[in-house]
């Protein structure tokens, strides 16, 4: 299952130090790099300005959620989720139903 994964940075607490987000930008780094060479996801892009985006094939909704909550900076994100679909299934289903 492949799901298309929006980050939008929320604000950072002012109780967090500069010192404690420089680690968990450091933990993500490798994290993100770990996540990438184990094909689990796909790839990784940053938005110009802020946030950014990814894909993952996963197994399940489980898998999902444990990936998202396994993310070092997570508590400073919102997410936006989409499910992914192959187009070529897709094209080849619309191109049935029209040509009826």
């Amino acid at each position: 299952m492949k799901f298309l994964i929006i980050g939008e940075p929320t604000p950072v607490p002012e109780h967090v130090s500069k010192e404690q987000i420089l680690k968990l930008y450091q933990e993500s780094m490798g994290w993100l790099e770990k996540q990438l060479d184990s094909g689990k996801m796909l790839c990784h892009y940053i938005f110009p300005g802020q946030g950014g985006m990814a894909i993952v094939d996963v197994d399940s909704n489980d898998e999902l959620h444990k990936l998202l909550r396994a993310y070092p900076l997570q508590q400073f994100f919102d997410w936006e989720i989409r499910p992914l679909c192959d187009w070529k299934p897709l094209y080849a289903h619309y191109i049935e139903y029209y040509q009826k």
